[in-house]
């Protein structure tokens, strides 16, 4: 686990880090603001072809794959949210592409 800190440790943050210490590997960082935040690694799989897919879409976009990951996955939950109307919207619109 990589811990770095600015400035000294509230109650707050000694509760999160010893939290998600023995929870998963977790990366603590101190934003510009002061706030203490919480990153979880994950690991996943995928097969090369996709990735080599995944990561020429990053280069494109010049972001990072995590970055995209991560976008691809808030687009995936907005999604998870619309009405079956909408939905077939979206997807008449993907299949012209």
């Amino acid at each position: 686990m990589q811990v770095l800190l600015k400035g000294t440790q509230s109650a707050r943050f000694k509760f999160l880090y010893l939290f998600f210490r023995f929870s998963h590997s977790p990366i603590f960082y101190t934003d510009s603001g002061g706030s203490a935040r919480v990153v979880a690694k994950v690991l996943i799989s995928m097969q090369e072809d996709f990735l080599e897919k995944v990561d020429e879409i990053a280069s494109a976009e010049q972001r990072t794959r995590s970055e995209l990951i991560r976008q691809a996955l808030r687009v995936y939950i907005r999604r998870r949210n619309l009405s079956p109307s909408e939905e077939a919207a979206i997807e008449a619109m993907i299949d012209t592409l």
